[in-house]
């Protein structure tokens, strides 16, 4: 419609103000006066040409063709199709040529597929880049310009010539040259170019003329290039992938090369750098790789920049990649195969791994991630046994670095099949920079780490979440002895008006924060909530005075635990900053409760209480899962009190109290190791005394204000239950004997109410292993 209308206005010019004839006027729409595209139709011989005598031209081809095309002099070819192009001439015998030239300066090729199927077939090159003029003239080309959009250019008939070749000789040269690939299919499979007879670029160079030519590919979306890039001398070939791009690297059949040549390769956000598909050693597994980065061929000058991806998975654990220049990280990742079986050493026997060796500097930040042979997308794991902890271990080296590097260049963690997790870390030898897995972390000093302090256990590194897989049954018993208590947190003082056949209600809230040391590596501090509501629904009063109360209660119970492990380490080393994760738990308990209070001031109180609960880990690591379990508790309590002289308001109370525990959590598997806690028995004594005033006068005696001094004691060690984690038992020794002091005071709010608190703080004796504090405010109420 533009060109009609156009045309028109023209005409009306023409015919008012000009002599000129409309043959002029064709020649001028033609040539490209405007600047617009004409439809281009091939010649005799198949040949598609745009130059200066055409103007811009446009093609569009449905269906399969033989046919070349040609640009010169500035103008551009546009291409649309969905068929196959082949070269090769139109008339038998079918002689092979390139596919598409183009030359002189400023000159466009751009080419588009249509619904994923068009094709470029040659047995010649497929793009020239070339320094004669569609006459045959030598002319120097600047700033070529050829552009493929969802083309596929599968690897070539002939007897191995470059898919892309870029011309120098006879002293002229190409500057500035540009390949674009486009894909946007989501498929990389249509769109791209394959070679691996001989090189996928060539750039040429000149060396008696000291004239080299120029070319920078830029790859984004979902294309691919396959095969190697080979540049002469001081030619320069740069190389961008991005946004999923891919380039895969394969032996050149023709000459057996596996070396490609270029100047730099950047792999931006999304770009892939594929070394995983195309062996090139005899036993069809290894594939092993040069990629030089050079400015003049000799000097390995150039850098590799990772913002993206290096993949070596392929199920083979041989693979090399040397790089001969430098290499920065820019956040990016190299995916590689790492098998590592016990039972291993500090040298790396039992393991076997895909290796990235530069022989220039390393800078920014890399992370290493190895891959499961079984699937690719489960990453961050270590083929192999490696999980038991029996000996100090170490992986071959991964990654080598001969030049300048820092520890942290790369950097990764594995996941093992047991407690232990392999950190990436590194040392020198002879020079070189060794990047390898561990999992015997380094110390302060710089040396590896030796025996846990007090215990003939080496120090491992372990997973994140096994500080709270070990600890969280103990947090879980703490949770049952807090809803249990005391008598007096639960229920106040014993003396008030109560009278036979009436019930009696309470209530109280109630906390706790607690700091547990291991005394080997791992820690926790919690903070415990809860809300409990009893109901004495019956009381008896027998022939000796003596008061008996049958009741039960409900509680809820939350904790919020941070989990620590001393050993905590990052990049092979022991880091300051211990924080492992975090977990929270929640209990509903019921209880039935039998107390009896006699008239000469002794009682006994038991209790039996059965809890549901449910654990959530998350550790820093983003391991997060659920657990089930319940929980029994029985308990016990005695004690008897004596006046402080006759008649006096001071009385003074020894207490003891036994309780019994069993805690049962069920198996799970957080996705990489199987996690079963064991079932756990507590058995917890307590041995104390209690100082009380009581303000009133009356024999009820109800505002009360006491002290408390208690020693408790586990019987049973923690040590003794392990934590399964997939192969390996883990455990940690824990406090077993602490002291505690308290205060505590009950008001009467009327002659059937009492309100009541109670505060305490305790602390292992002779270190600070054990410590905390807890807190009851209650209301109970007399009918």
């Amino acid at each position: 419609m533009l060109f009609k209308e156009t045309e028109r206005f023209l005409k009306r010019i023409l015919k008012k103000k000009y002599k000129y004839t409309k043959m002029l006027l064709i020649t001028f729409l033609m040539t490209g006066g405007l600047g617009m595209a004409v439809p281009i139709t091939p010649n005799a011989n198949g040949e598609y040409i745009v130059n200066s005598g055409t103007g811009d031209g446009e093609i569009n081809i449905n269906g399969n063709v033989r046919g070349i095309f040609k640009v010169d002099d500035g103008k551009k070819l546009t291409y649309t199709g969905n068929g196959e192009v082949q070269s090769t001439t139109i008339t038998t015998p079918y002689t092979a040529r390139p596919l598409i030239t183009i030359s002189g300066s400023n000159t466009e090729f751009s080419g588009t597929g249509v619904t994923n199927k068009a094709e470029f077939l040659s047995e010649d090159n497929i793009v020239l880049y070339s320094v004669t003029d569609t006459t045959g003239t030598y002319i120097t080309g600047t700033n070529q310009k050829v552009t493929f959009k969802d083309i596929k250019i599968p690897a070539l008939n002939g007897s191995g010539v470059s898919v892309i070749k870029v011309e120098a000789k006879n002293g002229y040269n190409v500057r500035g040259a540009e390949l674009n690939l486009i894909g946007t299919t989501g498929d990389d499979e249509n769109s791209g170019i394959t070679e691996n007879k001989n090189w996928v670029v060539e750039v040429e160079g000149d060396a008696v003329n000291n004239k080299y030519s120029e070319l920078t590919i830029n790859a984004t979306g979902n294309t691919a290039i396959t095969g190697l890039m080979h540049k002469e001398g001081k030619s320069i070939i740069n190389v961008n992938l991005e946004n999923k791009a891919r380039w895969s690297l394969t032996k050149n059949l023709t000459n057996g090369s596996t070396t490609t040549t270029i100047n730099s390769l950047n792999i931006g956000n999304g770009g892939i750098l594929d070394a995983t598909f195309y062996p090139t050693e005899a036993d069809n597994e290894t594939g092993k790789y040069t990629i030089k980065l050079t400015s003049d061929g000799i000097n390995n000058d150039g850098t590799l920049m990772n913002a993206g991806e290096i993949n070596f998975y392929n199920g083979s654990y041989k693979d090399v990649v040397t790089i001969e220049g430098n290499y920065h990280g820019n956040n990016g990742n190299i995916i590689m195969n790492t098998i590592w079986n016990a039972p291993g050493d500090e040298n790396g026997g039992n393991s076997e791994s895909d290796l990235m060796y530069i022989t220039g500097n390393a800078t920014g930040t890399t992370k290493v991630i190895p891959a499961s042979y079984d699937d690719e997308a489960n990453q961050n794991i270590l083929d192999g046994n490696v999980q038991q902890l029996s000996q100090r271990i170490n992986s071959v080296p991964v990654v080598k670095v001969a030049g300048n590097s820092t520890p942290t260049a790369f950097t990764g963690t594995a996941r093992t099949a047991g407690a232990a997790e392999a950190q990436l870390t590194s040392r020198q030898v002879n020079g070189i920079w060794e990047y390898y897995w561990t999992i015997t972390p380094i110390g302060s000093s710089g040396a590896t780490a030796g025996l846990i302090s007090g215990s003939d256990h080496p120090i491992y590194i372990m997973a994140q979440p096994v500080s709270a897989y070990v600890l969280m049954p103990k947090v879980n018993m703490e949770m049952g002895y807090s809803s249990t208590g005391t008598l007096h947190e639960r229920k106040g003082e014993k003396l008030e008006n109560i009278s036979a056949n009436k019930g009696q209600i309470w209530t109280r809230v109630y906390g706790n924060g607690a700091n547990e040391k291991g005394k080997e590596r791992f820690e926790y501090e919690s903070n415990l909530y809860g809300v409990q509501l009893g109901h004495n629904f019956k009381i008896n009063k027998d022939r000796n005075g003596n008061n008996h109360l049958l009741g039960g209660y409900i509680s809820y119970n939350k904790a919020n635990v941070d989990f620590f492990d001393r050993y905590r380490a990052e990049n092979g080393k022991i880091s300051g900053d211990k924080y492992t994760g975090k977990g929270k738990s929640e209990s509903i308990s019921l209880g039935l409760t039998k107390t009896k209070y006699t008239e000469n001031g002794s009682y006994y109180d038991l209790v039996g209480q059965i809890s549901y609960l449910q654990n959530k880990y998350k550790s820093r690591d983003e391991y997060d899962v659920k657990q089930k379990g319940y929980g029994l508790v029985f308990s016990g309590e005695v004690g008897k009190s004596f006046e402080i002289g006759k008649d006096s308001a001071w009385i003074i109370e020894p207490q003891a109290q036994l309780m019994y525990q069993y805690l049962n959590t069920e198996s799970f598997s957080d996705g990489m190791r199987k996690v079963n806690q064991d079932n756990r028995n507590g058995l917890r004594g307590r041995t104390g005394i209690k100082i009380s005033y009581n303000g009133n006068s009356d024999e009820e005696r109800t505002d009360t204000y006491y002290a408390v001094a208690n020693v408790w004691h586990d019987f049973t060690k923690y040590e003794n239950k392990y934590t399964n984690i997939g192969s390996d038992k883990v455990t940690e020794k824990l406090g077993t004997t602490w002291g505690e002091i308290g205060l505590g005071a009950q008001a009467s709010l009327g002659q059937k109410s009492n309100l009541y608190i109670d505060t305490r703080y305790e602390q292992s004796f002779g270190n600070s292993k054990h410590s905390g504090y807890r807190g009851t405010v209650g209301f109970k109420h007399t009918f």
